[in-house]
C-alpha cells in the first residue's frame, strides 16, 4: 500500500507540468493586460493634457508627484484645484495626490 502512495505515475508528472503552463500562461496574459490598460489610459489622460502643453511619458513615474492630476482634474472639471506642490519630497507628492482626492470624493459626495 506505501508503495501505491509514494509512486507518482506519468500522468501526475503530466497534470503537473500542464498546470505549471497553464499558470504561466495566465501570469502573461494578466502582464498583457496590464501592459494595454497603461497604455490606453495614458493616451486618454494625454488627450487632455495636450492642451497645456504637457505629456505623459510614464503613467506611473509621471504621475506620482500629483502635479499632472491635479492638472488633469482641473481640465475634465474646468475648476481650478489651487496651485501643486513643485517639491521633490514625497509628503509634497502626498499633498497634491491628497487634494486630488479630496476634491473628487468632495464631487461625488455632493452628486
Amino acid at each position: 500500500m506505501m508503495n501505491e502512495v509514494m509512486q507518482i505515475t506519468k500522468h501526475d508528472i503530466l497534470l503537473r507540468d500542464v498546470l505549471k503552463f497553464e499558470q504561466g500562461r495566465i501570469k502573461l496574459m494578466q502582464e498583457e493586460r496590464m501592459f494595454l490598460q497603461k497604455k490606453v489610459f495614458t493616451k486618454w489622460i494625454n488627450s487632455f493634457l495636450e492642451r497645456v502643453g504637457m505629456k505623459v511619458e510614464d503613467l506611473y513615474l509621471d504621475m506620482r508627484d500629483g502635479r499632472m492630476l491635479l492638472k488633469l482634474i482641473e481640465i475634465i472639471s474646468g475648476e481650478k484645484l489651487g496651485k501643486a506642490h513643485t517639491g521633490a519630497l514625497k509628503v509634497f507628492w502626498a499633498e497634491n495626490i491628497n487634494k486630488s482626492l479630496d476634491y473628487l470624493s468632495n464631487k461625488v459626495t455632493n452628486r
